[in-house]
């Protein structure tokens, strides 16, 4: 099922279409450098909730756990 997708923009390279979301970190990957937006949504598109994120020489990870309770850690 497509409970929740994501984006991250296109600011420095990449694609910006929706991908759904797994359960595993290594299956969501992007790569990107500097500034960028990231959006959730759920599969009826009845909610988003986005950051803007400096990605420079770090990983961020982003846990979509429910609505209204996304985790950002650097």
């Amino acid at each position: 099922s497509k409970r929740f997708q994501a984006f991250v923009s296109s600011h420095n390279g990449g694609s910006n279409s929706w991908f759904t979301l797994t359960k595993s970190f290594k299956d969501g990957r992007w790569n990107r450098s500097g500034w960028e937006v990231i959006v959730c949504r759920n599969a009826e598109d009845t909610w988003r909730k986005g950051v803007y994120v400096d990605i420079k020489d770090v990983t961020v990870y982003v846990t979509v756990k429910g609505v209204d309770h996304v985790e950002i850690e650097y």
